[in-house]
């Protein structure tokens, strides 16, 4: 009973095992997508700067612009023209911040999701190992009493046959006494 028991042990944790190196993989590919997220979040944040240090720019030659305008009535039409351009331009600037805004607030949701994943993943990793070293000292103590149970036999056997030796003897004493 105990051999089997600690053969059932022996199997809950070598599944124990494959279920730790499956975690360890869910782990690393977790770990790879939170690299590649925050890559892509870093990537977002130099074009969200780009396209902000562009609609300051913008608006600087957009102010400069209409400012010459007013100095100057008699090309007013022309840098009317190009401030409107101008204005478009940074109607798309606008466009295109909020777009990258959208994309870095979701990318940071991603990274959170996988940040949890990873933290829970930790959690399973821990609470397993522990489970191992539980497993492990339950088979040494059955292990233990194993021997214990062996040695005991051992003696048994050991008294057994002196008491047929002891048997024998009063035998052969009675048999002697009866002829």
């Amino acid at each position: 009973e105990l051999r089997e028991k600690c053969a059932e042990l022996e199997e809950n944790n070598a599944a124990l095992e494959q279920e730790i190196q499956t975690l360890r993989l869910k782990l690393a590919e977790a770990e790879g997508c939170l690299e590649v997220v925050r890559s892509h979040l870093e990537d977002v944040e130099k074009i969200r700067k780009e396209l902000e240090d562009e609609r300051n720019k913008t608006l600087t030659e957009l102010g400069q612009l209409e400012q010459k305008a007013r100095r100057d009535e008699i090309e007013k039409e022309g840098y009317q023209r190009e401030a409107a351009e101008l204005k478009k331009r940074l109607a798309k600037t606008e466009e295109a911040r909020e777009s990258v805004k959208v994309e870095a607030a979701s990318l940071r949701a991603r990274m959170d999701e996988a940040e949890e994943e990873r933290k829970n993943i930790w959690k399973e990793a821990l609470e397993l190992r522990a489970a191992i070293r539980h497993t492990e000292k339950a088979r040494a103590d059955a292990n233990k009493e194993l021997e214990e149970l062996a040695h005991r036999a051992k003696i048994l056997e050991e008294q057994k046959s002196e008491a047929k030796g002891e048997v024998e003897k009063f035998k052969s004493q009675l048999y002697k006494q009866e002829k």
